[in-house]
């Protein structure tokens, strides 16, 4: 039963791509590369969203050395934290556009839609290039389509979509899951050779403003720093706070160093909840601390990120920090793990598992999913990684 559950999400998914093919190909004809000067790439972003992008925006550059580059984006409802924060002297791009700035209030009106629309008409895209959303629906792909061509693109490309929320656990028994890094850099027309890359650059003053934050950074003995992100946005993504000091006293007893506690403002009470039990010289709140980019470059300083499924962990995988994820099983497996070669991810998948849903509906302080990763589990890998890490510092 489970199989023909997943066949007909399958064929549903399927279909939907041959749709959004077809009206493609009738409104713009076939997607060619030659002769495009303005680009226009679609990406709503919060930072996660933001980061995972960036191998395919890497791209995208390489492949138009010299076309403009012009990012449409929107931060999301739950972060105002943007492109500019998080990709900012990078070199991918020459303009930002964020729509919400156009909205009345946060909502269109026919004014401020038709004002928004003739402002892009008159920056006459060559191409526009959506990077999907990882569960975006046929719906919102079509509207994507439409829009394209009423600003006037010559060409589109970008629409297909890598997943249908129909029967989530009869699909995940039968299908492999796609990182979004990895997704929306193969999916590109062009079909790019070799592995994606983040290529994260950071300029002098954000590397002097880390250093004067936290002057640990820039004094390290051989003891490895570990940071420690504990805030998920979203109720399923949360792994209990006690759990999270009992690995942080265990990491100290172990080896040492300094723990950085990571977040935003808002975060800043909860840990400092966590930081009081502990000595100030082991455990240090950093939360608000940091913008974006120096809070990346923070991470690449750091040994090791232990971290709920949050933008932070996408940041450290970009700046190839180990990272162990602890991983809520509300959405599809693999599908927003972060990428990179130093991730080590825990998961457990139960009967409910995708649920897709963003409370959990056993309307716990901790989803179940969450409660079941053992801190014993948790520790054997921390342990595991600081063991390679303290090696790699002696050689």
């Amino acid at each position: 039963m489970d199989y023909l559950l997943y066949f007909f999400s399958e064929i549903t998914r399927k279909i939907s791509n041959y749709i959004l093919k077809a009206v493609v190909y009738i409104l713009f004809g076939r997607f060619e590369i030659d002769g495009v000067n303005h680009i226009c790439v679609y990406r709503t972003a919060n930072i996660g969203d933001m980061i995972v992008a960036v191998p395919a925006m890497r791209e995208i550059r390489a492949h138009f050395p010299h076309a403009k580059i012009t990012v449409l984006t929107d931060p999301g409802k739950l972060s105002r934290i943007g492109i500019k924060d998080v990709l900012a002297n990078q070199g991918l791009y020459e303009d930002v556009v964020d729509y919400s700035e156009y909205k009345d209030g946060g909502k269109w009106t026919a004014k401020t839609l038709k004002n928004f629309i003739k402002g892009e008409r008159r920056k006459k895209y060559d191409c526009f290039i959506q990077l999907p959303y990882a569960r975006v629906s046929l719906w919102a792909n079509l509207k994507h389509i439409f829009y394209a061509k009423i600003i006037g693109a010559k060409k589109a490309t970008g629409f297909y979509m890598n997943t249908v929320e129909c029967f989530p656990q009869a699909q995940v028994k039968f299908r492999k899951y796609t990182n979004q890094a990895e997704s929306l850099f193969e999916n590109l027309p062009w079909k790019p050779k070799g592995k994606p890359e983040f290529g994260f650059v950071f300029s002098d003053e954000i590397k002097e403003n880390v250093y004067n934050k936290l002057p640990v950074f820039c004094d390290r003995d051989s003891q490895p720093i570990l940071a420690v992100s504990f805030f998920g946005k979203k109720g399923p993504k949360l792994y209990p706070i006690s759990n999270f000091c009992v690995l942080i006293k265990k990491w100290i007893k172990e080896f040492g160093g300094t723990v950085v506690l990571m977040g935003g403002k808002d975060q800043f009470d909860a840990a400092e909840e966590i930081r009081r039990h502990f000595e100030v010289d082991h455990v240090i709140n950093a939360a608000g601390m940091f913008s974006i980019q120096e809070s990346m470059f923070m991470l690449k300083k750091s040994n090791l990120l232990l971290s709920v499924d949050t933008g932070t962990a996408h940041m450290a995988a970009a700046v190839d920090t180990w990272l162990i994820e602890i991983f809520s099983a509300y959405n599809y497996p693999g599908l927003w793990v972060a990428y990179g070669d130093k991730v080590e991810v825990i998961r457990h998948d139960l009967k409910c598992s995708p649920c897709l849903k963003d409370s959990c509906v056993y309307d716990d302080e901790y989803a179940p999913c969450m409660r079941a990763i053992a801190v014993d589990e948790v520790w054997t890998k921390m342990k595991e990684i600081g063991l390679k890490i303290i090696k790699e510092e002696k050689n």
